[in-house]
């Protein structure tokens, strides 16, 4: 197809980020939270009143005691179909 779709999507990854969660004694935290967000743009040239700009993110836990390198993909996968999920559902479900 050359040029625009009747729909195009286009966006960016706007987080990416670890952090300790869950905190038990002192300072030390038992699970890490990985999250990611994603900038969408959606325009539908057909129906441009329902254009939308808008973040959408998900997260997931893991135990502290994993080292991030090890968890990253699988973890990095589930979050962006959740994210993939919330983007077509904003879209097309308009619920």
């Amino acid at each position: 197809v050359n040029g625009l779709g009747d729909i195009d999507f286009s966006g960016a990854i706007n987080s990416y980020e670890i952090s300790p969660s869950a905190i038990v004694s002192g300072e030390k935290a038992s699970m890490t939270r990985f999250s990611i967000s994603v900038n969408c743009n959606y325009m539908d040239t057909q129906k441009p009143e329902e254009d939308f700009e808008k973040s959408f993110s998900g997260y997931r836990e893991f135990p502290s005691t994993q080292s991030f390198s090890t968890v990253e993909q699988e973890l990095s996968e589930e979050i962006m179909d959740e994210i993939i999920e919330l983007m077509f559902n904003e879209a097309f479900v308009n619920w």
